[in-house]
């Protein structure tokens, strides 16, 4: 249960600091796995990605400093194969964040696609 010392933009904050590393992972995965495949212009579509995953990066820091800024302290941080589970503090009061792997899937979905500049209700693009 979230104390009223903690609104919606702070858990938003929260939020973000705790996918932005998950999608960082998934981008440097994917990026190691491009370049060990035969696809013939890896090295264009590896660049995207990085450029990406360095626009990610300047968001968390970012992120970061808006979290300092709110008074918000994650102060304990677990991934697992079940999701992502965070201790925070906001504004002196402690409180728990976590999110089911199922959800930070379509997250980090969305949140890529975003990057990308894609819509993904285009269904002209479908695979």
């Amino acid at each position: 249960m979230v104390a009223a010392s903690c609104n919606h933009e702070d858990l938003s904050c929260i939020k973000e600091a705790a996918l932005n590393p998950i999608l960082l992972d998934v981008l440097e995965r994917d990026i190691k796995l491009m370049m060990d495949s035969e696809i013939k212009m890896k090295q264009i579509y590896a660049r995207k990605l990085k450029h990406i995953q360095n626009l990610i990066s300047e968001d968390f820091v970012d992120t970061k400093k808006d979290l300092k800024n709110r008074g918000l302290k994650i102060y304990e941080y677990k991934r697992d194969s079940k999701g992502v589970y965070a201790k925070f503090l906001c504004r002196g009061y402690h409180h728990e964040f976590s999110m089911l792997g199922v959800l930070i899937k379509s997250e980090v979905e969305l949140r890529l696609a975003a990057y990308l500049a894609m819509d993904l209700k285009d269904d002209k693009t479908e695979i």
